[in-house]
């Protein structure tokens, strides 16, 4: 039996009643907010025309007339003699056109993962365990068995509550249509993954023959560059589809690719998991015969611009990363912020004496930092931070919590600890301060101090201090860790999981604020041969050189999802459940448990941007399930509304508050979900400062009337709060940004446009089904945008003159050499602007004496990908412009050195960094800094910005970003920056020239 065609499907529920252009959800989803047939002063749906109109009512009405249900199908489908029914190819256009503008595809998607439907796990799921490789005819799973699972949330997705009856359930005939559309997504991702596994024994055969030839005879930089490029490829393609095949063969070239690198130099640790294939049998003898130390560079450079990205799985979010919601928790009655009520008032000597803070700090943490990066962990540098050397140093900064971050531990210490037992109370709390108040910063703070209680009640029961309790350590007035009074049981490890991305951060984070050697650190790795060793008698945590809180280990929400999706099998609860249900075990889950972190009790656990983990689901639930294993229980998250009201009770439940737990809670949120729909209908944009829609009126009763359950629970503080002496809180010099788009060359955008095409033929079916563009799939596109080659292989040149650049030239690094030329020639240089695509760089105002001018400005350049480096370095020489720089591959000695240069230098001015480079250097003696990469995301700008907006900066801070016009950059920046205008220009330009796009992010976004 023939089964409806989108189009065909959307015809039939107009015909019934309308539906569903009268639906509140499916109008926000669409635009299309006056039906497809408006009265004559309404306006038309975009994209068809008045005539188009007379057409399609012409052609809905010959459907309608079709009594029998395969006439009307077969009536849609037909495409002979479309001249006499012209309205059936415009509606099949237009809806075609559309389904991508409204994105059901990735709506539908999204409901598929939530339910855990989607047919790639499904497939994956099904695998027998001695299967070699996956195949669709073997292990796809049946459309007939699994689609009707998903109709209720997709219809409720798509068309909201209205779609349903009086009875609060989907209309039979409602259900076959939404099954219809179900059904074209199910067809579009197996016809993707079809064609996708060719492509992946292709390039994997590639992958295999790369190593080969190294093998044979004397390794050179082109066949270790190849190995390089095709590995990364092939782990590309295949990280939607981890077939055991293809995890086991893609475990066997990593670890190759790592004793590669660490034989020429880079400080990486090859994995200890055993491959089941050893590909690369390169001697170390013969990796020393590799011509230069430039080439070993180049080598390595182009392996950190590869290899250095996170996993999609830990990608960041490009559509949410700024809320919808436009509020957030707010301060209470009496002008307090959330969460430091009692603290508003005390000086920071009386917040640090009540918390046992030496000299205002942990007895665990450092005294000094250092600005070009050092710590008291690097070998032999522990001597430098003591006081008598750490005084003498230039380079060196007394560490000093600020009032507020004091003010926060104190306030989170009592959310914490009660004044009596209560087993009934978590001990979970929401640090929900706004980005650059220094969460991160009070979180280590917070494991510093319990730890702290721990050792100290530690010393006190080892001297028969019998029935000591926390009221000695802690506070008179709350001693209780919910019913316990003494922390000695629960001398367990701590652990923070955080985004892939911030991994490496939060390390250097923690090394430079805690004495070295205090801790033993594990970062906790992907996959489940690596936790089997992690966990194993030889693996890192067994041989640590601490034990219980002693212990910090650092993971990777992505680490967390895989032991999380290893033990239990997520399914949608049934109606009648709640949907944070605990999902059930696997059968195995006893033979499993011990080798993942769920098989671990925690003394505290941090859950860094726990915004990630809102939406009930698999996620959620790994995380609900996860607080159970810890005693104290921290969420971060600026921002705990993204999107809705909702977020706030999902927040709530992370952190254990017990009535958003509750079906009574739950049946609130359905009851808000109905309110704010019934002011949709009425919502219109805000017209000044001061009105709100009815809308954003009802968000904020809803979220206040949440707030109340958070109190002694949430801290919450903005960049306007106030200090105990009613002074803001970090004053900081203004900024400004800059944002410069420069029309990149015929030559460059040939080239670009190019690999956008191979882009955008490798990633559908991956954005299908990982849902979120990984930063790794558009890393040759990005390098291209900066300069553009035809493969990563292919040799950059060195030019000797400015002629022989001028022919080959990236424009983004020639823009970003002529801005430093034009900044650097006097301290008030004019602001540049871009006219017709170029940055116009104008004269000194008429007067200006040149020989008065002051030239103590500093820049700093922000480069993405290292292998680009030499090049940058090379145009900056040409121009005459003395420079300075780092990167992953500086010695933490030598970079500390090129810092002191830099800050205390009048010589040079130019400081070039990278993603690595950067991490954890103060550079504030900097008040430029240029961004010659667009970086992947938000939080990455702000990590990156922070470098020299910071404490002690004293100038207005500038920062610049060098976009390429229809690339990727564009995108980027508009998402990254919240500036939806942006990216509207940028798209309307792109389609109303009906060019091709450089942007493959804009393809699958």
């Amino acid at each position: 039996m023939p089964s409806h065609t989108v189009h065909s499907a959307l015809i039939q529920m107009h015909l019934d009643d309308g539906a569903p252009w009268v639906y509140p959800r499916w109008m926000e989803i669409t635009g299309v907010t006056h039906g497809i047939f408006p009265d004559e002063d309404s306006p038309l749906p975009k994209g068809l025309t008045r005539q188009d109109l007379v057409y399609l009512r012409s052609y809905f009405d010959q459907y309608g007339k079709k009594v029998k249900e395969d006439d009307k199908i077969k009536f849609a489908s037909a495409t002979k003699n479309s001249a006499q029914v012209p309205g059936r190819r415009i509606w099949r256009q237009w809806v075609t056109d559309r389904w991508r503008d409204w994105k059901i595809h990735m709506r539908i998607i999204s409901i598929l993962k939530a339910e855990n439907l989607h047919p790639i796990s499904l497939a994956l799921s099904a695998q027998e365990p001695d299967a070699v490789e996956m195949t669709i005819d073997t292990f796809w799973p049946p459309g007939k068995m699994y689609i009707p699972m998903a109709v209720d949330s997709v219809a409720l997705e798509l068309f909201g509550m209205e779609i349903q009856n009086s009875r609060g359930a989907i209309p039979p005939r409602a259900r076959g249509i939404v099954q219809a559309l179900i059904q074209r997504t199910w067809k579009v991702i197996h016809n993707q993954v079809d064609r996708s596994q060719g492509r992946i024994r292709k390039v994997e055969e590639e992958a295999i023959r790369a190593f080969e030839a190294l093998n044979q005879e004397s390794p050179t930089k082109a066949k270790i560059k190849s190995v390089i490029t095709k590995v990364h490829r092939w782990r590309d393609l295949t990280e939607f589809l981890q077939s055991k095949h293809n995890v086991e063969t893609m475990a066997s070239m990593i670890q190759a690719l790592e004793e590669l690198m660490s034989g020429l130099g880079a400080s990486i640790e090859p994995s200890k998991v055993k491959p089941k294939t050893k590909l690369c049998k390169v001697s170390p003898r013969k990796l020393k015969l590799l011509a230069d130390q430039e080439d070993v560079t180049d080598v390595l450079a182009m392996y950190h611009d590869f290899f250095s990205c996170p996993s999609a799985q830990d990608s960041v979010d490009l559509t949410e990363q700024h809320p919808t919601v436009p509020f957030q928790f707010g301060k209470l009655e009496d002008d307090t912020d959330p969460g430091v009520e009692m603290e508003s008032t005390l000086s920071p000597d009386i917040l640090a004496s009540n918390l046992g803070f030496k000299d205002g700090l942990p007895l665990l943490f450092s005294r000094y930092r250092h600005r070009g990066g050092l710590t008291s962990w690097d070998a032999g540098k522990s001597h430098l931070f003591e006081d008598v050397n750490a005084r003498e140093d230039s380079q060196m900064d007394q560490i000093k919590l600020h009032w507020h971050q004091l003010a926060g531990v104190h306030g989170l210490v009592r959310m914490v600890f009660g004044p009596t037992p209560d087993a009934g109370r978590g001990c979970g709390a929401l640090v929900a301060d706004e980005v650059g108040l220094g969460k991160t910063y009070q979180a280590v703070t917070m494991i510093a101090f319990l730890t702290d209680i721990v050792l100290r009640q530690k010393v006190l029961n080892a001297s028969a201090s019998r029935g000591t309790n926390n009221q000695q350590i802690v506070s008179e007035e709350n001693p209780y860790a919910g019913d316990r009074a003494s922390l000695l049981e629960h001398d367990h490890p701590h652990l923070i999981a955080v985004p892939g991305t911030l991994l490496s951060q939060w390390e250097v984070e923690i090394k430079s604020i805690v004495k070295g050697g205090t801790f033993t650190i594990l970062l906790y790795g992907s996959g489940k041969a690596y936790h089997d060793f992690f966990w194993g008698p030889d693996g890192p945590y067994q041989k640590a050189k601490h034990s219980g809180v002693n212990i910090l280990i650092i993971a990777a929400h992505s680490a967390l999802q895989q032991d999380f999706s290893l033990l239990y099998a997520w399914k949608k609860p049934r109606t009648g459940d709640l949907p944070w249900k605990d999902p059930d075990p696997v059968k195995n889950y006893s033979d499993l448990v011990s080798n993942t972190l769920y098989g671990r009790r925690f003394l505290s656990v941090t859950l860094d941007e726990a915004q990630g983990f809102r939406n009930a689901g698999a996620k959620h639930s790994s995380v609900l399930l996860l607080r159970r294993q810890s005693l104290f229980f921290f969420a971060l998250t600026a921002t705990p509304l993204q999107t809705s009201t909702k977020d706030i009770a999902a927040i709530g439940r992370i952190i254990g508050i017990p009535h958003f737990l509750t079906a009574q809670a739950f049946e609130q949120e359905k009851n808000d979900i109905s309110f704010l729909r019934q002011a949709k209908k009425a919502v219109e944009d805000v017209t000044d400062g001061e009105d709100m829609s009815e809308l954003t009126l009802r968000q904020m009763t809803i979220a206040q009337r949440m707030q109340t359950e958070f109190e002694g629970r949430v801290l919450r503080r903005t960049t306007d709060s106030k200090d105990w002496k009613g002074k803001v809180l970090i004053p900081l010099p203004p900024s400004k940004e800059l944002r410069l788009v420069v029309k990149l060359t015929d030559r460059e955008m040939d080239i670009i446009s190019k690999l956008a095409d191979d882009v955008s033929e490798n990633m559908s079916a991956a954005n299908s089904f990982l849902m979120v563009p990984s930063q790794s799939f558009y890393i040759g596109h990005r390098m291209a945008v900066n300069y553009a080659r035809e493969t990563p292989e292919e040799k950059i040149p060195h030019f000797k003159t400015l002629e022989e650049w001028e022919a080959k030239k990236s424009t983004k690094i020639d823009t970003c050499v002529k801005l430093c030329q034009h900044l650097l020639s006097h301290d008030d240089a004019p602001e540049v602007f871009v006219a017709n695509g170029s940055v116009v760089y104008p004269p000194l105002p008429n007067g200006t004496d040149p020989s008065k001018a002051t030239r103590k400005r500093k820049v700093v350049i922000y480069q993405e990908f290292p292998s680009h480096g030499p090049l940058l370095r090379n145009i900056l020489d040409l121009y005459g412009i003395k420079h300075l720089y780092l990167d992953g591959q500086t010695q933490f000695g030598k970079r500390a050195k090129i810092v002191k240069e830099f800050n205390e230098s009048g010589e040079y001015r130019v400081l070039i960094v990278s993603s690595v480079g950067a991490t954890g250097l103060n550079l504030s003696v900097a008040s430029v800094m240029i961004l010659l990469d667009q970086l992947w995301s938000a939080q990455d700008e702000r990590q990156v910005f922070g470098r020299i907006r910071r404490q002690p900066q004293s100038a207005e801070v500038l920062l610049i970003h060098i976009l390429g016009d229809e690339t990727a950059d564009i995108i980027l920046a508009a998402m990254a920056s919240g500036k939806k205008s942006m990216m509207t220009a940028f798209v309307l330009k792109i389609r109303g020239r009906g060019a091709r796009t450089g942007d493959p992010v804009l393809r699958h976004c």
